[in-house]
């Protein structure tokens, strides 16, 4: 007996050991992937607060008899520094890849095309003039003096004016001796000569940002340049100059802030990582997916608040116990609907009545305060009445047939004014952003309902009974003492709703239009963060930023929702031990 109750004890020790090693094992599961998840993004993303390398390779050193040359310098002596034209002397240089020439004359640069002249410019002294693989773009040395010389990019545009953009800054006696481009990269490394040194500076041809630099003893020049490796000629040998880490060449400068770019008007935000040729330059600048991401949360909750927020009062402390236990779990099964699902209905039906739903919303807002008093009106009515008890007893169904009433209403009413010319002539083209905010507003309501309903079922009754007992109505109980109670709690909701609305992937992706456009004009077009993962990263070349630059973004939405999250977690857990307290 001894001996089988030792074992029988033994057996259970051992079982509860499993489970805790099991439990245990769960635990550091979830939390190690939290960590790789984190790890990964931020690994990724890395490269953009890192900077590009050269790094000399001089073994082995090959002669320059043995290699063919295929010089990239628009200079047959590479190593030669000219002197300083005088102001009448004429520049000329023809683009690569067009029948286009740029010529410099007497203070006046021409832009030729087909040996016709197309353009005329002023502009200061011009000592060398360089082409550019991009269309109608070229590189100017201007130096007034040998102690003022600097490097402009200059892009010429049909019936626009020249447009010009300061890149480096030569310091005294330095010479430039070749510009060498990028295809997929937006960088240009600059070849340079000063007192018997060899320099190579790699710059951000967006935002003129010196990356890195070498230094060569000697007077070389360019023999040959690929993407990764830059070949220099001294005399009669040739060094390899290898580049490492070019995907970091996109800069927080370049994601952040507005830029020019060549055939913009000015300065802008914006985001196209395909551009049509190798040679123009990639955009990788991120604020209009955030300000898109913004702008289809922001608008999402002008919908869904009213709708969540005025769904939880009712659920959690207007209705009665027998409404309240069918009516909570109806909608929060509605927050199982795929989002796929709403976006197929949104972008299919909402898209072809968006003009007449437009006005219809417009009505049913102006109309709402008309509604809501008719119905208090109707309300005391019937208090008065020997139909209060039915009225009571049927209210909810009395309420959602009058609401059905009046949108049935505010549609009939929007549809008969867009039939007016004059609404016509004032109604927007463009009715996406409120095809976003019904479709990702219904997704998220659910989601706000929930939470604000548990946090007005959770407000102490010994507080709803006291201010009965001190003669309280029903609407000063809900707005001095529930609301404000609640208030917490209903915050972290309006946030997780937020962050939900930000994260959501399938609604915006079908119903927005996917244009990334810095606008906060609520009827122009937007790209959000998740759709633009959705869409690019099958396409996301690994040999330039473009990938790095998607990590980045996913990182921005990351820390965006998890701040989002913690802040409303925090706001619940006080607000629990604020009603511990009470309680």
């Amino acid at each position: 007996m001894h001996f089988l109750g030792f074992a029988q004890h033994l057996f259970r020790f051992r079982k509860a050991n499993t489970f805790y090693f099991l439990s245990a094992l769960s635990a550091f599961v979830v939390v190690t992937s939290f960590i790789i998840l984190i790890a990964t993004l931020v690994i990724r993303s890395f490269p953009v607060f890192t900077k590009p390398s050269y790094e000399v390779q001089i073994e082995p050193i090959i002669t320059a008899d043995n290699l063919h040359t295929d010089s990239l310098s628009p200079s047959d002596d590479v190593a030669y520094i000219p002197d300083l034209p005088s102001q009448n002397e004429r520049l000329s240089q023809t683009h690569p890849s067009q029948d286009v020439t740029l010529v410099y004359n007497a203070g006046q640069l021409e832009l030729f095309q087909s040996k016709q002249l197309v353009a005329t410019s002023p502009f200061a002294k011009v000592t060398q003039v360089f082409p550019s693989n991009i269309p109608f773009v070229f590189y100017l040395v201007v130096s007034e003096t040998y102690d003022a010389t600097q490097l402009f990019r200059v892009h010429w545009q049909a019936n626009k004016p020249l447009q010009s953009l300061l890149l480096f800054e030569l310091s005294k006696e330095q010479r430039l001796v070749s510009v060498i481009e990028s295809d997929i990269h937006n960088i240009v490394h600059l070849l340079l000569h000063k007192d018997g040194v060899t320099q190579l500076v790699m710059l951000n041809l967006v935002t003129a940002e010196a990356l890195t630099e070498v230094e060569l003893e000697g007077i070389g020049g360019l023999d040959t340049a690929k993407r990764d490796s830059i070949k220099l000629r001294f005399d009669d040998n040739v060094i390899t100059v290898e580049v490492f880490d070019l995907e970091a060449s996109v800069t927080l400068k370049e994601l952040f802030l507005p830029h020019a770019f060549p055939g913009y008007d000015n300065a802008s935000l914006t985001w196209q990582t395909n551009p049509a040729q190798d040679y123009q330059l990639r955009k990788y600048n991120i604020m209009p997916l955030i300000i898109g991401s913004l702008k289809a949360s922001a608008i999402s909750l002008v919908v869904a608040l009213p709708i969540a927020l005025g769904a939880a009062i009712y659920v959690g402390f207007l209705a009665k116990s027998n409404a309240r236990t069918w009516l909570k779990p109806v909608i929060e099964v509605l927050e199982s609907i795929p989002a796929v699902i709403i976006g197929l209905i949104a972008a299919t039906f909402l898209f072809n009545v968006a003009v007449s739903i437009l006005w219809s919303v417009v009505t049913f807002v102006a109309l709402l305060p008309i509604y809501m008093a008719l119905n208090a009106y109707v309300y005391q009515l019937c208090k008065r009445s020997k139909f209060e008890r039915l009225f009571i007893r049927f209210e909810l169904v009395i309420v959602v047939l009058s609401l059905l009433c009046f949108l049935w209403l505010s549609s009939a009413l929007g549809t008969w004014l867009t039939t007016w010319s004059w609404i016509q002539t004032v109604t927007p083209s463009n009715q996406i952003m409120l095809v976003v905010a019904l479709g990702l507003g219904v997704g998220i309501a659910p989601t706000i309902f929930s939470l604000a309903e548990d946090a007005i079922n959770g407000v102490p009754k010994t507080m709803i009974k006291a201010s009965y007992a001190l003669g309280a109505t029903r609407v000063q109980t809900l707005s001095q003492i529930v609301l404000f109670t609640a208030f917490p709690g209903l915050m972290a909701a309006v946030m997780l709703g937020f962050g939900r609305a930000f994260g959501e992937t399938m609604i915006v992706l079908m119903v927005s239009g996917n244009t990334p456009v810095a606008e906060w004009d609520i009827f122009t077009g937007l790209r959000a963060l998740t759709a633009n993962l959705v869409i690019e990263m099958p396409e996301a070349n690994s040999q330039n930023s473009h990938l790095v630059v998607l990590f980045l973004t996913a990182l921005v939405l990351f820390l965006f929702t998890f701040v989002l999250n913690c802040s409303a977690e925090w706001l619940r857990q006080r607000n629990k031990k604020a009603r511990g307290r009470l309680q």
